[in-house]
């Protein structure tokens, strides 16, 4: 059911390839090994987003009170590639609704303390001029107190191999009003 769920949101298919297991206590925590998910047929790249694990654990008791407290997700060597086609991008499929919107719509709230992205990359594929821009051993840790934010990142990725380190923050994002950013 959850990888039914997944590929109505992102127009692909959602495949665990290894194994996935679940813990309850202490912390809930469900794990999966060899993740990905399809880019939409006729797309030049075959994945939209691949990972080597993925664990995510949640708090027990804000369930009970309607609240996903979402304690960690931990995401080794995730490899997200996003097609450009003018000013729409083709393959993330998503329907890509605002983050505020998206909390509107959820039955409960979901709040992020710290998802963890190690050895990941992005790639953007222009596909009218074939260029590819690449952020890759992105080794960062980001925070949401909600879908809508306020956000935080930290850590370093390498942009066109040169190496930086971020610490970068985003405001809530409301409906009809601008969010506060930061980036050092």
């Amino acid at each position: 059911e959850l990888a039914a769920q997944l590929k109505a949101a992102s127009s692909g298919d959602f495949v665990i390839e290894g194994d996935l297991k679940f813990r309850l206590a202490p912390t809930p925590v469900l794990s999966a090994q060899a993740v990905r998910i399809a880019n939409p047929i006729g797309s030049p790249v075959p994945d939209l987003l691949r990972m080597r694990s993925i664990s995510v654990a949640v708090a027990l008791f804000p369930l009970l009170r309607g609240r996903i407290e979402v304690r960690s997700v931990v995401m080794d060597e995730p490899e997200l590639v996003v097609e450009r086609q003018g000013s729409v991008l083709r393959s993330l499929g998503l329907a890509l609704a605002s983050p505020a919107s998206m909390d509107d719509r959820l039955p409960v709230e979901v709040q992020f303390d710290a998802v963890t992205l190690r050895n990941g990359a992005i790639s953007l594929i222009d596909s009218a001029t074939g260029r590819v821009d690449r952020l890759s051993a992105i080794d960062a840790t980001i925070s949401a107190r909600s879908l809508a934010g306020p956000y935080r990142a930290r850590g370093k990725l390498v942009v066109q191999e040169v190496p930086l380190d971020i610490d970068f923050s985003l405001g809530e994002i409301a409906a009809g009003r601008g969010a506060a950013f930061n980036l050092a």
